[in-house]
């Protein structure tokens, strides 16, 4: 499929007229919009990056309803995000088959999170509500030249908007199903010629999606405010110094899963496979308080053909989670909590140069974090703490070899040392302490080869790296050594891709169409894997796994009018040697050829962008999108039918009222509008005659009212 898409964009490309790439897009009101990206640490034109990134700009963002992380996988191939099981404020990111479901400090994630160049090292807080976004790049593949560490399944950049010079007042206040109610604020000018401000806020609220058959409890809610500050001061043309500030808190509820089979001895009639998705039997304690805030400052500096950075980040994370599982009788739960108290600080520089001939940038980084966990209901009771150390060098540079080719080198060094401690205190007096250190070295090489002004072809091999870490294992464990349990370290995640792609783009520029075919091969897969007949996971490392697959993103803009937009992936992954994982039965398996956990094989959506002409005063806008996601198995042993998530059809929709004079619009969204019932996450317990399933549903259809205003 792949060579025939390429073929065909190909001799399109080789028709077209060489000059007209550069058409002057600001005189066509008819053309796509041209994308300005920084995937690969310096500027270019989303056509000529040579890697697999969709950008997303704030005004696409707000056409298809994406208001936070969550929503991007709609419009993402070969990408899951979703909460994890039971945890709303953290996310579940999977791509292209490598991601991450467990949350808190021991696991670290495979896709890495970037907000204004900063690293965001822990899953919790990681769902971001968008306020003040200009843009969302997405990198698919391992990045392991320039993302370094936690980057084996791509990483996400989000971009938020730099104040400027003319004053701007901008919000929206939204309500809908289920008391939704959504509010958000921005305001951004000068405070001298060469100073200026923002602040932005987001506040957002709806009642719990689920109801508790036997306590009325409403579950599941949504509860969040958000703010964010940022001054921008430029003392010369060539210099700019900007600093942010963020802080975040989120008081949702813990997810609560719906009983969809009974654990030996629970007697609940209405647990059963086809049960209303929005009732559940399992009480408990709900709670959830997670506290986060940061603070960074960029500063860049051109000197000739050099710019230089440095950017500084410094960030706090307070998450207070209890959390009922699964009734294990009828009347008493599995609760497992968290209290996580995070602190990490980061420092990167880099110098980039950029030339007509060569293109590259050199940089060094910096990553402390200290992490404390105390669970004193979880069962058995204990406090954890985990303290990170990494430093890395890098380099990657593009040269010229002809006009239209380009050859790149890139190269990174990552050591990493984790100190961990274990305290068991209703088993031990003493606590266990263990180190490990870890190195790697990532390599990138690529060709591209600019076949014409309009259209663009590469391959690349990439090397990626995701730290190893610890699990904690309590000293009563029956280990099978002799030995008493204590901390037990995991080994890193290393990945091997190979990647060939193009990007098309006609004369007019009318007309997009970007694909790429992969293959990944990855060495120590980790995955989350049951104690078997418990609801605790270790990580684990598979001993081989195997993705491949094609993208393809596609936007056309027939007329000033009307833009259409559609993107269409399938991957299929393996573990491809043995390994042992135990099934939903407490069975130990050799899980070699089994599907790999939360991999999508197929996904597509389309959608559209409509401003008809009317004869009447002010715009009229509709968006429609449908996205269709295939079913994927949400655990390593692939068992039991119900562990898997069902493929489903979402259709999403809105209309806009605008102003004449643009100030203010008026609109109507709905999300979810064929109302599919799903479970986005499912938890097993084990047992050796009747394992107990609970899923976690996905939202339901939402329909909000929204005021919007731009000054």
């Amino acid at each position: 499929m792949g060579i025939t898409v390429f073929a065909t964009v190909s001799s399109a490309a080789l028709l077209s007229a060489p000059g007209a790439w550069a058409q002057d897009q600001a005189n066509d009101q008819s053309a796509l919009e041209e994308i300005i990206v920084t995937a690969q640490r310096t500027s270019e034109n989303l056509q000529r990056s040579p890697v697999a990134v969709t950008a997303l700009t704030a005004q696409t963002l707000k056409n298809r309803q994406i208001t936070s992380v969550r929503d991007l996988s709609n419009s993402l191939p070969n990408t899951l995000i979703s909460p994890p099981t039971a945890v709303s404020n953290a996310a579940r990111i999977y791509i292209r088959g490598a991601g991450q479901d467990n949350s808190g400090i021991l696991a670290d994630p495979a896709v890495a999170i970037y907000v204004d160049g900063a690293y965001m090292p822990r899953t919790n807080g990681a769902l971001f509500d968008f306020s003040d976004v200009d843009r969302v790049e997405v990198l698919r593949g391992p990045q392991g030249t320039l993302y370094g560490r936690n980057a084996s399944g791509g990483a996400i950049n989000i971009i938020t908007k730099t104040p400027g010079q003319t004053p701007e007042v901008s919000g929206d206040v939204a309500y809908g199903s289920f008391n939704t109610l959504d509010a958000r604020a921005y305001v951004a000018g000068p405070l001298a010629d060469n100073l200026t401000a923002s602040i932005s806020g987001l506040y957002r609220r709806r009642d719990g999606l689920v109801e508790n058959t036997i306590t009325g409890d409403k579950l599941n809610n949504r509860n969040l405010i958000s703010t964010r500050g940022k001054l921008h001061y430029t003392p010369t043309d060539r210099f700019t110094i900007t600093a942010t500030a963020d802080y975040t808190k989120d008081k949702s509820h813990s997810l609560t899963g719906v009983n969809l089979t009974n654990y030996p001895g629970v007697t609940f009639p209405l647990a059963k496979p086809d049960r209303d998705p929005f009732t559940t039997e399992i009480t408990g304690k709900h709670y959830g308080n997670l506290t986060s805030w940061g603070a960074g400052v960029q500063a860049r500096y051109e000197v000739g053909d050099w710019t230089l950075n440095s950017i500084s980040s410094y960030r706090r994370l307070n998450n207070r989670l209890i959390i009922p599982l699964v009734m294990v009788t009828n009347t008493a739960p599995i609760l497992i909590d968290f209290d996580i108290h995070d602190k990490s600080w980061s420092q990167e520089f880099n110098a980039s140069y950029d030339t007509e001939r060569f293109k590259g940038v050199v940089g060094v980084y910096y990553f402390n974090e200290n992490a404390y966990d105390f669970e004193p209901i979880t069962s058995p009771p204990k406090n954890l703490y985990r303290k990170t150390d990494a430093a890395a060098a890098y380099a990657q540079g593009t040269f010229k070899i002809t006009d239209t080719v380009g050859l790149t080198g890139g190269l990174r060094y990552t050591y990493e040392q984790t100190k961990f401690t274990q305290a068991y205190y209703t088993q031990r007096t003493y606590g266990q302490a263990a180190k490990q250190d870890w190195k790697a070295w990532t390599p990138k090489i690529g060709l591209e080869w600019q076949i014409q002004p309009s259209f663009m072809t590469y391959v690349s091999f990439t090397k990626g790296f995701k730290s190893g870490g610890f699990n904690a294992i309590s000293p009563n464990t029956n280990t099978g050594t002799g030995i008493e349990g204590g901390p037990i370290a995991y080994d890193p995640e290393k990945v091997k891709s190979y990647e060939a792609g193009f990007k098309y783009q006609t004369p007019d520029n009318r007309f997009r169409l970007n694909g790429a075919i992969f293959r990944a091969v990855y060495n120590g897969l980790q995955l989350p894997v049951y104690f078997p007949g418990t609801v605790n996971t270790y990580t684990s490392n598979a001993t081989g796994a195997r993705v491949q697959g094609i993208e393809l993103e596609a936007n056309y803009r027939p007329n000033q009018a009307l833009e259409l937009y559609g993107s269409f992936s399938h991957q299929d992954g393996k573990y491809t040697a043995p390994f042992s994982c135990s099934d939903a039965y407490n069975v130990i398996r050799n899980c070699q050829d089994r599907e790999i956990k939360a991999l999508i094989p197929t996904q597509a959506s389309a959608g559209f962008t409509y401003t008809p002409d009317l004869d009447i005063q002010g715009k009229i806008r509709l968006n429609g999108g449908w996205t269709y996601i295939s079913g994927y198995w949400n655990n390593v042993s692939n068992t039991v039918d119900l562990e898997k998530t069902g493929s489903r059809g979402l259709l999403n929709a809105s209309v806009a009222y605008q102003t004449p004079n643009g100030h203010w619009t008026f609109s109507v969204e709905g999300k979810n509008l064929a109302n599919e019932k799903y479970y986005a996450a499912v938890l097993q317990v084990a047992n050796a005659t009747s394992p107990s399933v609970a899923g976690y549903p996905a939202d339901p259809r939402v329909v909000m009212a929204r005021i919007s205003f731009n000054y």
